[in-house]
Order: structure tokens, then sequence, then C-alpha cells
């Protein structure tokens, strides 16, 4: 298993027609050598703290009193957009399980590349409740206490993805709106030809038995997969670890990014599997 962290700091330096050929070249990493990958994106807010104390003592030290009035105004609107969560930074990163794709395969598609693992931002113990997990200390006594300084979390998983499902949505929607610390996990396994014809007769036969109301729509899936797999079909999970300390808070945005994400796909709140799912972002 190698593990890249990546980046495309090239990519709006190029032309849209060679910006739509990249895409397409890191897409096929998917009908090429990789047979089990996983991307792996981290959202976190940016701090602005620190720059907003530097511009503002700055301005302190300024004699002028229209310049020291700009950059005031600068503080301000660096303070409003802190206090918005307009700025945050994000990192990313390739896990190729099958040592298929090296330094110089990323580089010929655009893709500036280091060897780095991803360490989630949830150190120390966690205790699993019914639909996200808390940090807890243990006490001298031995006794468990929730601990209020670190993140509470919760994870989503799909289930099913809609045929209008692509990269641009909803996931870089997902990451230009986030209010919160959140990390992105995509895990992309090759499906070997006879297991998508077999997925094909079982719909078939749930459809004739009228089993499942869904047996329709699995089965028209299954039948597109099979007149494709000449090329590469995948199965491709995507999950959302949400990030916050306070749990009301926490719930509000796991209920608010579960509707709005249900025209590109079916999600799950793992309910009462938190642990086991939080197992996939590493």
């Amino acid at each position: 298993m190698r593990v890249f962290q990546v980046s495309l700091p090239h990519f709006y330096q190029i032309d849209s027609q060679d910006q739509a050929a990249v895409i397409s070249q890191l897409v096929s990493l998917f009908a090429g050598p990789v047979q089990h990958c996983r991307f792996i994106t981290f959202v976190m807010p940016a701090s602005l703290e620190r720059l907003e104390r530097e511009r503002r003592r700055l301005a302190m030290g300024i004699g002028d009193e229209w310049a020291r009035r700009g950059l005031m105004e600068e503080v301000r609107l660096i303070g409003d957009w802190a206090s918005r969560g307009e700025m945050r930074k994000t990192r990313h990163y390739l896990v190729d399980f099958h040592d298929a794709v090296t330094d110089r395969d990323l580089a010929h598609w655009r893709v500036v590349s280091e060897e780095g693992y991803p360490q989630l931002p949830i150190p120390g113990d966690y205790a699993e409740y019914h639909d996200h997990m808390a940090p807890i200390l243990r006490k001298n006594n031995g006794r468990l206490q929730v601990d209020n300084s670190r993140h509470r979390y919760a994870v989503l998983a799909s289930y099913q993805l809609t045929r209008t499902w692509d990269w641009r949505h909803p996931l870089a929607q997902a990451i230009t709106s986030a209010d919160g610390p959140m990390v992105i996990c995509i895990d992309a396994r090759k499906v070997h030809p006879e297991r998508v014809t077999a997925s094909a007769e079982f719909w078939q036969g749930m459809i004739l038995n009228g089993q499942d109301r869904n047996a329709l729509l699995a089965s028209e899936e299954a039948e597109l997969a099979l007149t494709v797999r000449d090329e590469a079909v995948h199965h491709v999970r995507v999950l959302f670890m949400l990030l916050d300390k306070n749990v009301a808070t926490l719930r509000e945005r796991v209920e608010s990014l579960r509707k709005t994400s249900t025209q590109y796909m079916k999600v799950d709140r793992m309910l009462g599997y938190q642990a086991a799912a939080a197992r996939m972002f590493g």
C-alpha cells in the first residue's frame, strides 16, 4: 500500500481543453492499473486570528490616518470572513492499495505528490454513542468523562449513487459550503466482470419474484454495467466525517448534509456503527 498527499497547483494555469484532458486521465485511474484506491480530503477552517493581529499591529504603527483607516477596514473584513467560516484549507490524499501508481505516473497527469499518511484530527480515546463518537477522558477513579475540549464526530456513508453523481456534485459543493471541519472519503474498488453478471441475474430474479421495490432500478444499473464491461466497472462508496465540539451543532450539520445530498446519493447515518465506519478513514 502506498499513500500520497496530492495537489493540482498548476491546474488553473492551463486552458479548458487541457483541463478536460487532465480530468479524463485522472478518471482513467479507475480503468487503468488501480484495482482499489481511496481518496481522502480534509476540509478545515483556516485560522485568520494571527493575520488579523498582524494587520492590526501594522495599522497602529502607521502615522497617516487614511492609510490606518484602510488597514483597519482590512482587519474588519478579515474578522468578518473568519466569523463566517468562509476561509478554509484542504488537504488531499490518494491511497493505492495495490502499489500500482508511482510519483512519475501522477506527475504525468500534472498531479504534485509526496508520500505522507493522513492524520485524522481525532486524537485520544472515543466512546460510541448512537449517532456519533464522543471524546473521553479516564479519571483517576477509573470512570470515563466526556472531554469537551476535543471534537465529537459523526459519519455518514452512501449506499447508492445516482447516475447524475460526479466529482463536482456534490463533492466540490460539500467542500466549498463546509461550515466546519469535515473529512471526505471516496473508496473505489474494481468489480470483477463475473460479479457484474451475477448481480444482473440476481436483480432480474428479484423482479420476477416481486420481493424488492428497488429491484427494477438495480437491475437496470446492473444491465448498464454489463454493456460497458469491456471497460472497468467500479463500486464507489462515499463517506463523510463531520467534526464539531457542540453535539447539537454536529447533529444539525449531519441532517443538513443528509438532506442536501439526496439529489446525488442515498446516505445512511450509520446509527450504531459509527466506530466501524470511522475505520474507513485511516
